[in-house]
């Protein structure tokens, strides 16, 4: 890692002299920079980084794309750091910005709103991070079809979501709702992948464990027997994950 920090440094050093210090020609290298800061564990030291290459691409507008990219890249990094705050601002800015230059119902926008709804979830706002997520799969479903694997990670967070406050004031029909999201993922994910790929098992244990929850033990050990054959058959026998089928 501090090698790859050090190449990048030097990369950066050579552009800033070939193309000065305020060139958006620079910014590729400051994105190289960041991230092998974020690889190596120092992610502190990635942020002014970041905040120096939104500052120079905002030089193209503030509606430009790579705009929107700078500001997801940061809030990444503060989300990393747990400053919340920041975060939050700078994942609505993404936001805001992708509405402006692609419209409100583009992929890239559900991306923002999936971004928030992470955000929101790590910071205990639960129903707002319902409805990002929420957001997010009405704009994907219109995108890709309701059908589409791209929707399985949407459809996931919103089954764990509801299943983790299934028993939460304010939340009606938590196990039912998770399953409902459960069940179509894992439906997606066999139609697309087949019943025995390793992607699968996942998805039949996430939906095992809601039944489990919700104290429908008969529907949900076969789950969890069928996720335990699927890894038997396709990772290394004595991997971790085969170790917590048992």
């Amino acid at each position: 890692a501090d090698e790859g920090i050090e190449a990048a440094r030097q990369a950066l050093a050579t552009a800033e002299a070939t193309f000065g210090p305020s060139s958006t020609d620079i910014s590729p290298h400051l994105m190289r920079l960041a991230g092998a800061l974020r690889v190596g564990r120092k992610t502190s030291d990635s942020v002014p980084v970041l905040e120096r290459m939104l500052t120079i691409d905002l030089t193209l507008g503030p509606d430009d794309p790579k705009v929107s990219t700078d500001y997801d890249k940061l809030g990444s990094a503060y989300l990393e750091l747990t400053r919340y705050e920041d975060a939050r601002t700078a994942y609505r800015n993404a936001l805001q910005t992708r509405i402006s230059c692609l419209g409100p119902d583009h992929l890239d926008v559900a991306t923002s709103w999936v971004n928030l709804g992470v955000l929101e979830e790590r910071t205990t706002r639960s129903l707002d991070a319902k409805a990002d997520f929420e957001t997010a799969l009405t704009i994907s479903e219109g995108k890709l079809g309701p059908e589409a694997y791209g929707l399985t990670g949407i459809l996931d967070r919103l089954g764990a979501l509801h299943s983790a406050h299934a028993k939460d004031g304010g939340w009606k029909n938590g196990y039912p709702n998770a399953e409902a999201y459960l069940q179509r993922s894992l439906a997606i994910r066999e139609k697309v992948l087949g019943t025995r790929h390793a992607d699968v098992a996942p998805a039949l244990e996430n939906l095992g464990w809601v039944y489990f929850l919700d104290s429908k033990y008969l529907e949900a050990e076969p789950l969890f027997q069928q996720a335990r054959e699927i890894l038997m058959m396709t990772k290394d026998a004595d991997s971790p994950l085969i170790a917590e089928g048992h």
